[in-house]
């Protein structure tokens, strides 16, 4: 992991998104931005599942959940780059809406 990938991280867990109890209580997390090179790890580290590409979006999350039905999900939005954790039950449309209000 770069030294940009690794600044990533650590503002997500900054973000609490290693605070599993705070995970579970709130169902999730806010959106936070990341880096393309993060979204391209993430991309490339386990199959995605539920990636979703249109004219102007991406989403897929990561087949290991955090924590019970939570998983981290990564988001590509014009040039912007976005992970948040979120249950799997959620489609791109709804994750795309998480994004935006977050904004």
């Amino acid at each position: 992991m770069n030294t940009e990938q690794m600044t990533d991280r650590q503002k997500l867990n900054n973000a609490g998104f290693s605070n599993y109890s705070s995970i579970e209580a709130n169902r999730g997390t806010d959106p936070q931005e990341i880096s393309e090179a993060f979204y391209w790890e993430m991309l490339e580290v386990l199959p995605p599942q539920k990636w979703t590409r249109n004219h102007d979006s991406q989403s897929f999350y990561v087949m290991e959940a955090l924590t019970g039905d939570l998983h981290e999900w990564i988001v590509k939005m014009g040039d912007r780059y976005f992970a948040l954790i979120a249950p799997r039950s959620l489609n791109h449309n709804q994750i795309m809406e998480k994004v935006n209000k977050a904004l």
